[in-house]
């Protein structure tokens, strides 16, 4: 599911990459298309405008003084094959500089002067500039070319009435110069046509990709929100969110936080960036209180709105915490919010060129779908939480029930039979009374034991090792014990439940040891791995067969057995016992850490 979520996440990111550029480059690469296609359109209309021009300058001078009308021809040949070989060049310059086209104009103006002015053969090749500057310029650049074109005419019939007192004929020019101006508007109206439907393409194209890359990210919102729903832990879904914003995304840093309701802070940072590709935690010990100013982190999760900072704000008012985010100047912050209660905030360092709102969007989508998500983790953590508890007081009620209950009732039966001896037999009711005492004794450090059990106290590793040597000197009351214990530095992180079940396990351990295995040395070791945490409790003592002790007809013997097996399966774990007579025992508590680790 994550290779899959992660595949359409990068179909997304090219899609949006097509959007951002690709429209522009395709509208750039359609208009240059175009321009190329009706400027060589252009230069084919001039050859055959020569030819024809050509012919009938022949049939028209019937073979008679043919030197200078060939010169001119010459000159033209050559001015259009210059025109067709740097046709790719000429276009761009004329694109860019629109005013090139006169020198078109003057150069066509002069051939319609030297070759007869109304009656000259190259009407039709003078009409080119004209419908180059319809195609490409439309309305606009087409009644200009005209004009320009019919003054230059204009003043060639001037030159020629007062130079060689030849007078037109005044029809057949006026209807030049009117066909100047039909011309440039019969081509200009389909050219603007052409432009409009362009650009009617080119908008349905963007319309299109946001469409999908609309349909996309809803995809990808609903693959992610499946994921993270299959999320067992606060940190798979912080792990998830982190995965889908950087990297596919395209964000190159991400940063997230869990609210703590206990400190009112946030807490229990992950990051990520595209170097080191995967989840990394940020120090436990680094808090940002709510309660107070603490930059624009908090003040994002206490207003519930999301904001893009751009202008340098630091996220805390930690310094050095804020080079361990190095989200930079740019950056945005979501808050996670659920049901109007803040569960944390995530943060992305933004690119130079900003945030789209696409971006901001799906981001936003991102966000809710990963609040729900970790609202119902944390919702099933609390509903465990309190089964365990619950578990753990039957539990208790159990141990008192067939431990204490047990002796008290031996207590009262005892002391019944001590008023019946008095006064008679005072040495009988003292004798037993004096017997009467360690038991009591013993019973009352279980019921403070039990007690003792249902406080919310918070192990750490000093607790746990402070915890242990007292329980095996005030309640075990044994100085003959050896007693060894060795915790990873990793202990602090284990869920609580985890860290209370392995102390209630390790007494269990040490009560079993002093009771029934005769031993001096007793080591006592947590174990923390990637994947699993391990408690160990082993002695030199004498050993014991779990089956024989499991049948024996006293269950008492083998309630401690129970009481760890009971504990270990709270925590979804699993209590094995490896054992030689006379060798010793050695008793090894695993609980996976896929959804007990903070």
């Amino acid at each position: 599911m994550e290779g899959i979520l992660a595949t359409k996440i990068s179909d997304l990111m090219s899609s949006k990459n097509e959007g951002r550029t690709g429209g522009v480059s395709d509208e750039f690469a359609d208009v240059s298309s175009y321009r190329e296609t009706t400027f060589r359109f252009m230069v084919f209309y001039r050859w055959l405008a020569l030819v024809a021009a050509l012919l009938l300058t022949l049939f028209l001078s019937g073979g008679r003084n043919l030197a200078p009308p060939l010169i001119i021809a010459g000159v033209t040949v050559a001015y259009t094959l210059a025109i067709t070989l740097t046709s790719r060049p000429l276009n761009r310059l004329l694109c860019q500089y629109p005013p090139l086209l006169g020198v078109d104009l003057i150069f066509v103006g002069g051939l319609l002067a030297v070759t007869g002015g109304w009656h000259s053969p190259y009407y039709l090749y003078a009409l080119s500039p004209i419908l180059a500057a319809a195609f490409f310029f439309q309305w606009r650049g087409s009644f200009i070319a005209a004009s320009v074109l019919a003054v230059l005419f204009g003043a060639e019939l001037w030159w020629q009435w007062l130079s060689f007192e030849i007078l037109p004929a005044w029809e057949i020019a006026l209807t030049y110069l009117t066909s100047f101006y039909l011309i440039g508007i019969i081509f200009s109206y389909p050219a603007t046509l052409l432009r409009r439907l362009r650009q009617v393409h080119h908008d349905l194209r963007i319309r299109n990709v946001d469409l999908s890359r609309a349909h996309q990210e809803l995809q990808i919102i609903h693959d992610l929100t499946r994921t993270m729903q299959s999320a067992s832990d606060p940190t798979d879904v912080q792990e998830l969110l982190l995965d889908a914003l950087v990297g596919p995304l395209g964000f190159s840093r991400a940063v997230i936080a869990i609210t703590n309701p206990a400190t009112f802070s946030l807490s229990s940072w992950l990051s990520q960036d595209q170097v080191s590709g995967s989840s990394r935690p940020l120090p436990h010990v680094a808090r940002v209180l709510l309660d107070t100013d603490g930059g624009s982190l908090a003040g994002v999760l206490r207003q519930g709105q999301p904001q893009t900072i751009l202008d340098g704000r630091s996220p805390c008012d930690d310094l050095t915490f804020n080079e361990q985010l190095a989200l930079g100047d740019t950056y945005a912050v979501y808050p996670l919010i659920l049901r109007k209660q803040p569960l944390g905030v995530v943060a992305v360092k933004l690119p130079e060129s900003g945030i789209t709102p696409g971006d901001e969007e799906a981001l936003s989508s991102i966000a809710d779908q990963a609040a729900v998500a970790l609202g119902n983790v944390q919702l099933c953590i609390d509903r465990t939480r309190r089964l365990t508890k619950e578990e753990e007081r039957n539990r208790i009620a159990r141990e008192i029930h067939d431990n204490v209950s047990q002796s008290l009732f031996g207590f009262v039966y005892t002391l019944d039979s001590c008023v019946k001896l008095l006064p008679e037999q005072p040495d009988t009711v003292k004798t037993r009374l004096v017997n009467l005492h360690p038991q009591a004794v013993e019973v009352m450090n279980k019921v403070r034991q039990s007690i003792y059990d249902l406080w919310e106290a918070d192990v750490t590793t000093d607790y746990f090792q402070s915890e242990l040597q007292r329980y095996t000197q005030q309640v075990c009351h044994t100085e003959n014990l050896t007693l060894k214990i060795t915790v990873d530095e990793e202990f602090s992180t284990l869920d609580p439940s985890v860290r209370r079940t392995f102390l209630r396990v390790a007494q269990e351990g040490i009560t079993n040891v002093v009771k029934h295995a005769q031993a001096d040395q007793a080591t006592i070791a947590v174990i923390i791995s990637d994947s699993e945490a391990t408690l160990v409790v082993a002695d030199n003592g004498t050993g014991f067969e779990p089956k024989a002790v499991e049948s024996a007809p006293n269950g008492n013997q083998h309630f401690g057995l129970l009481g760890m097996q009971e504990r270990i399966k709270l925590v979804e774990g699993k209590l094995t016992i490896n054992h030689r007579c006379n060798t010793g025992t050695l008793v090894k508590a695993t609980v996976p850490l896929g959804s007990e680790t903070e």
